[in-house]
């Protein structure tokens, strides 16, 4: 494989959107979950996957990606999806244009998110 190719492979897809609210971690990932996920539970907060921060996220995937929330009241949360590539094809010319991708996605996320009223989406 060419060097350029391992480059190339495992490419990140996903976006994160932070936002404030007056919710706890695990009734956000309630609300959220109902609210845009069918209802998929959160979990994993003790498995500490961001290390000092708390995060929960959605054991199945949708769509490919992971689904994870995280961060404090006092500060704010993000909502994080992330979806890794691995394509031999995904080379010189043929490669998409993913910050386009991941910049399009997050705005949908936001717009998405800015419906739930206990949300205040940031717009950074």
């Amino acid at each position: 494989m060419l060097d350029q190719e391992r480059e190339i492979n495992n490419i990140l897809l996903g976006t994160a959107v932070c936002f404030k609210s007056e919710l706890e971690l695990l009734e956000l990932g309630e609300l959220i979950s109902n609210r845009i996920f069918g209802g998929l539970h959160f979990g994993g907060l003790d498995d500490h996957i961001c290390e000092e921060i708390p995060a929960i996220y959605i054991d199945e995937s949708i769509l490919g990606f992971q689904v994870i929330l995280y961060g404090f009241r006092e500060e704010h949360y993000c909502l994080d999806f992330s979806l890794y590539l691995s394509s031999p094809r995904m080379v010189g010319k043929d490669i998409l244009n993913y910050d386009f991708i991941n910049n399009g996605f997050r705005e949908h996320m936001k717009f998405i998110l800015k419906q739930i009223p206990e949300l205040d989406v940031m717009d950074e």
